[in-house]
């Protein structure tokens, strides 16, 4: 009976429960030209120098290289301006999409072996973190911010990592 009762307010709630909208974060999900197209699994299987990132010791797998790239992103963001902390201080204009369109995160990383010994070194450099968001209204009333609080955010987070 128990069991009925659980599943069934499981059901409704799963019914009544609004749709939510996500994105990744700032987190990237892997850096370089070959992590992000396999979903940021450049910890497990090192394919290229951005390995060093996350994982070190994922030098000694991918040999003697440089690489170079760069990730574009497009980002399409948009927030609902009339749902502000305080219903007497929300903006009323509604749905504002974010004007930034594009986001480049670059990349770029050595790895060597000196001569024939167990010896690796190198060096990789790129953003992990980021996000950049340019509303036209603020969140709350114009009234209260003069529409200058909370539109435009950019934050960029680079790692060096000598290995």
């Amino acid at each position: 009976m128990m069991r009925k009762i659980i599943s069934l307010l499981s059901i409704i709630l799963y019914l009544t429960s609004p749709a939510a909208f996500a994105g990744n974060g700032t987190k990237v999900l892997g850096s370089g030209a070959i992590s992000p197209i396999l979903g940021g699994t450049g910890c497990a299987g090192p394919q290229d120098t951005a390995a060093m990132m996350i994982n070190p010791a994922g030098i000694t797998k991918i040999g003697s290289r440089i690489d170079l790239a760069t990730e574009i992103a497009h980002i399409d963001m948009r927030k609902d301006t009339s749902q502000a902390p305080f219903a007497q201080f929300a903006n009323s204009a509604g749905w504002d999409r974010s004007k930034s369109d594009t986001i480049f995160i670059p990349h770029f990383g050595y790895a060597g072996k000196y001569r024939d010994s167990k010896v690796y070194y190198g060096l990789a450099a790129g953003v992990v973190s980021g996000l950049e968001v340019d509303y036209k209204n603020s969140r709350l009333s114009q009234a209260v911010t003069n529409n200058d609080y909370d539109r435009h955010v950019e934050l960029y987070v680079t790692e060096f990592v000598p290995t």
